[in-house]
């Protein structure tokens, strides 16, 4: 399998093809990166995150995925408080 292209973006085996990579959990590398440094940031100091940020950050998740529901024309919460993480 070619390393190039698309395979870059997964830390999958490349010497692997596979099919249905989605039905395991996978993740591309951005997303690995992006749980890595939320990780961090909670272990440096936990009760900030948890008590200061995480609220906020989920807040924005919300509302991040009501306007992706909202651009694909599918049936998202129209609200970001309607969705629950």
């Amino acid at each position: 399998m070619a390393e190039g292209g698309a395979a870059a973006l997964w830390t999958l085996d490349p010497g692997v093809a596979y099919l249905n990579h989605g039905s395991f959990g996978a993740c591309p590398r951005v997303v690995l990166d992006c749980q890595s440094a939320l990780r961090a940031r909670m272990e440096r100091e936990p009760v900030d995150f948890l008590a200061r940020d995480l609220g906020r950050l989920l807040a924005e998740a919300r509302a991040a995925l009501s306007k992706l529901g909202a651009r694909l024309e599918c049936e998202a919460p129209a609200e970001g408080s309607d969705l629950v993480l």
